[in-house]
């Protein structure tokens, strides 16, 4: 079975005899568009793609044939109970014809049949124009040829396989012939041609950014966990720390703990591509106070050696925060030089620069270069805020003694106040250059004469009384725990992994057992349900996820706790399908609060002094009105998988469950993930989720808190209690809005299946055979563990072979 699971591309995994099983099949099924329905029944195997439904598959109520819904969306096979007359709309023409077979050369005798030829390059025969079915149905798109016979013949052939069955026509005249044959010929030709289009949509869809080439990938996973005894750099004697994590030429800003915390709870977590270049380079985590008045403090750095990662499962610990060493050099310089012997010049193009340390406190550099030839010095512009700047300036400079003089290139962070910062250099000597153009990337190096540093002179003449000095014990600045994985994937063209794709597509309980057994839930459910995506059937496998899950959970007021394979594939797939719905519904609102100037604080112990706590509260009220009116007006809006994906959670729960223990269970258990895993994540962070282009200021982010707290309790169906007791002035709001929660789970649950769409816009997204040397990695490291939960699984031998296969190849060298 292909990754895409459609028949016209399954023949490159069939024995000749069972292609020649396909064609017929194909040839069999093309007619009118079935009228299929959902069967409710068990298991069986899809006629077109080949592949098993796991349940409720749709059947066509006329020829009684099973097949899957993304197969009748994708690629339209059609049902033969089709009369002449349900044909008049397509009909290019039609009319009485002798017809005969022709196989292997055999022709059978002449039968007089209505031939009905349509738009979509189908040739239906019929005993008569009467007749309620035809005797068969042709297939244009599988004949090429259409050729004149003598005696007013024609024969419509496949040219290019032998072994296909022609056949035979015999019209009444020979303009009746020729009319036949240029009719036939044209249809045959835009059938191919729609045909052709539509299966490269879908390679497009699914192969996006694949490569014909074998390729290393590089992660690094950074999660920033919690920090501790962080030191206090404000002057109320607390810190309002972020991080900045730096790795390859990634630089990700966290967002920004306020309320003075000294003992940061952040938990974000980002995959980083890491460059073939930078792989032995070091992960640098960054501490920052922030600060509204003055420019952001320096807290501290952590550093990790990536090369310390290779080969190792997740490292999470403690790291202590060191001072940031400002001796640190990073980066290099992207120069082009053309030296000229004759007229003693060089000319120098300052192309770019790369990676370069951080040197003010926001995080970033603003950097130029310094060109210094024996007495001829340049200076570039100055790029403001960048790591990574472009210059492309060039000059040309003279030089005096071609043997002893050398070209000096020094980068420097330029300063409004103070020296500028000395961020590395390049030394090359003239005489090694070549004619010519030499264009190169040069590493940066530490500074290594006096007329690098205006201080230089001043620090030398120190150095005496610095040395007999003890060094100071470094201070104290905290702790930050880090969770990280460096992984290394030897990444195949797309064609490699068609087998193991095709098992994923046929035994989805075998992607069922890999998130059961693996502990890398996150990073397993978003690989298979991004492949699943790309073949239109993620709502089949997260259907599958849900109700695996219910079904395996005795208790109903227990499921889908924790951070299971299911909780984190639904997380993933809701934010791969819904991104514009959420824009849609939250968008307007995070924007008003964002230009919120006012904190509407309700807890008394952080209230600033003359706070109205009642009146804030009152104030939430409206914000929280606000914000559940849109929700729940916003049914239709919502993605109609998505809705299916509830409604099979809320249908199971009630088939799984008696019915007086799920009357809240069958509410929470689609809140739990629409709420509090979509919409009120959202709401605490929005520029994780792409609503806003930065994180909030504090009053701003404490409003969001606290309407995201209002939120999450009506989502659970319970007031505020004992714990926040000052949250209690908004159980009222809580209260009376329960009824309306429940009537919009209850619509949103409400879809019939023919408006269930799958798009393939989100898959467009997927790197279709990154995510399968993912899986390929998760399949390999975790096969025992699911040969041993479960021994009998009809999987698990072709598993074994795919794998092996599989990691033989990506062991043979680049």
């Amino acid at each position: 079975v292909c990754h895409l699971g459609h028949n016209q591309q399954r023949t490159l995994l069939l024995s000749p005899h069972k292609q020649k099983m396909a064609s017929t099949t194909a040839e069999i099924l093309e007619g009118i568009p079935h009228q299929m329905k959902p069967s409710g029944g068990i298991a069986n195997v899809c006629k077109v793609c080949s592949v098993i439904i796991p349940r409720s598959p749709y059947k066509c109520q006329v020829c009684g044939i099973y097949i899957h819904k993304k197969c009748l969306e994708s690629l339209q096979p059609r049902c033969i109970a089709v009369a002449p007359k349900d044909l008049q709309d397509k009909q290019v023409k039609a009319g009485y014809i002798q017809k005969a077979g022709e196989s292997t050369g055999v022709m059978a005798r002449m039968q007089k049949r209505f031939i009905v030829l349509t738009t979509d390059g189908f040739l239906y025969y019929f005993a008569d124009q009467n007749s309620p079915t035809p005797k068969g149905v042709i297939d244009l798109v599988n004949f090429s040829s259409t050729q004149a016979e003598r005696s007013k013949g024609f024969k419509v052939s496949n040219p290019r396989d032998s072994e296909s069955r022609a056949y035979v026509f015999q019209a009444d005249s020979s303009k009746d012939q020729e009319s036949w044959i240029q009719a036939i010929t044209a249809s045959t030709r835009q059938a191919q041609d729609n045909r052709d289009r539509i299966l490269q949509d879908m390679r497009n869809s699914a192969i996006k950014t694949s490569s014909s080439e074998r390729r290393m990938h590089r992660n690094l996973f950074v999660k920033v966990a919690e920090a501790r005894n962080l030191p206090a750099m404000d002057i109320t004697g607390t810190s309002d720390p972020y991080c900045l994590i730096r790795a390859s030429q990634t630089l990700i800003r966290t967002s920004t703990i306020w309320n003075n915390n000294k003992n940061p709870l952040w938990g974000e977590q980002y995959d980083i591509v890491i460059n073939d270049a930078d792989a032995n380079e070091d992960l640098a985590v960054t501490i920052y106070d922030e600060d509204f008045m003055s420019a952001d403090d320096l807290i501290g750095q952590v550093k990790v050696p990536m090369a310390t990662l290779k080969g190792q499962d997740f490292v999470e610990k403690w790291f202590k925060v060191a001072p940031l060493s400002h001796s640190d050099i990073t980066g290099d310089l992207h120069i082009q030089t053309s030296f000229n012997v004759s007229e003693k010049t060089v000319k120098v193009k300052v192309i770019e620069a790369r990676n370069l340390k951080a040197a003010d406190m926001n995080g970033f550099s603003d950097p130029y270069v310094k060109v210094n030839l024996g007495k001829s010095t340049k200076k570039t512009k100055t790029i403001k805020k960048n790591l990574n700047p472009f210059f492309n300036e060039e000059f040309s400079l003279k030089y005096t003694d071609y043997n002893t003089d050398n070209l000096k290139l020094t980068v420097w962070d330029w300063d409004l106040v103070g020296s500028d910062d000395f961020l590395g250099q390049v030394l090359i000597s003239i005489s090694s250059l070549p004619t010519g153009v030499v264009d190169e990337w040069y590493p940066l190096k530490g500074n290594t004469g006096s007329s690098s540093s205006s201080s230089s002179s001043s620090s030398s003449g120190s150095s005496s009384s610095a040395s007999s000095t003890p060094r100071d014990a470094e201070p104290d600045l905290g702790e930050i725990r880090l969770k990280l994985k460096y992984t290394e994937d030897l990444i195949l063209p797309s064609d490699h992994y068609y087998p193991l794709a095709g098992l994923m597509y046929q035994y989805v309980e075998m992607s069922l057992l890999l998130g059961d057994v693996c502990k890398e839930k996150a990073d397993v459910s978003k690989s298979l349900v991004s492949i699943y995506e790309v073949s239109n059937q993620s709502l089949r496998f997260v259907d599958a996820l849900t109700s695996h899950e219910i079904n395996n959970t005795p208790n109903p007021d227990i499921i889908f706790r924790g951070n299971s394979a299911v909780t984190k594939g639904v997380d993933f797939y809701m934010k791969m399908v819904g991104r514009v719905y959420l824009q849609k519904v939250l968008g307007t609102f995070i924007t008003e609060q964002y230009d919120q100037k006012r904190c509407f604080e309700v807890d008394p112990a952080k209230a600033d002094k003359g706070m109205d706590v009642k009146k804030n509260a009152k104030q939430i009220e409206l914000l929280a009105e606000s914000l559940i009116t849109r929700i729940f007006s916003s049914v239709e809006d919502c993605p109609s998988v998505m809705r299916a994906v509830f409604k099979n959670i809320q249908a199971t729960v009630a088939a799984k469950y008696p019915a007086e223990s799920i009357k809240i269970v069958k509410y929470t258990a689609v809140t739990g993930f629409l709420f509090l895993r979509f919409f009120v994540p959202a709401i605490l962070s929005p520029k994780l989720f792409n609503l806003m282009d930065s994180h909030p200021s504090p009053q701003t982010s404490r409003n969001l808190t606290i309407i995201g707290k209002v939120v999450q309790n009506l989502a659970n169906l319970v007031p505020f209690g004992d714990k926040e007791p000052y949250m209690a002035e908004l159980n009222p709001f809580i209260l009376r809005n329960l009824d309306r929660l429940k009537t919009f789970v209850d619509s949103i649950c409400d879809i019939a299946p023919e408006r269930v769409v799958e798009s393939s816009i989100s898959s467009q997204n997927v790197e279709y055979d990154k995510e399968m040397a993912y899986c390929l990695r998760y399949f390999s490291t975790n096969f025992d563990k699911m040969a041993e939960k479960d021994p009998s699984a009809p999987f698990l031998v072709p598993l074994d072979s795919v794998i092996k296969s599989l990691v033989a190849i990506t062991n043979q060298p680049l």
